[in-house]
């Protein structure tokens, strides 16, 4: 039996090359990103960003480390899970994102991630 793959949701404020570079790299990776058709719309607040993933079971991928974190607690505390979220270090280059990713792809399990906050790179 096949483990059941990583589903992502990127953030508005994640870079089109980490969208490009991950279908890129695994055509069949399931990613959405905010604005898309099958995603939340544009400014969509993180509380229903949060809420979205939990219904469509998808690790979100954000850089939002202002407001994110608060907002993460607040979901989980409220009785709520997350499939996971990555939140991406500004200083943190390209190869080292994509190295990150393509290690949580091909060697983990989406329950692994649920109710975990984890900063990228790893």
């Amino acid at each position: 039996m096949t483990a059941p793959a990583i589903r992502f949701l990127l953030d508005e404020d994640v870079p089109d090359w980490l969208l490009f570079s991950l279908c890129a790299a695994h055509p069949s990776l399931d990613v959405v990103a905010v604005g898309s058709a099958d995603a939340p719309d544009h400014q969509t607040t993180d509380p229903d960003l949060l809420r979205w993933c939990e219904q469509a079971d998808r690790i979100l991928l954000s850089r939002d480390k202002r407001t994110m974190p608060i907002h993460y607690a607040a979901h989980v505390a409220s009785g709520h899970y997350i499939p996971g979220i990555f939140l991406i270090l500004t200083h943190a280059s390209r190869m080292a994102v994509q190295e990150s990713l393509e290690l949580i792809v091909e060697a983990s399990s989406p329950a692994e991630w649920r109710d975990r906050l984890v900063f990228l790179p790893l």
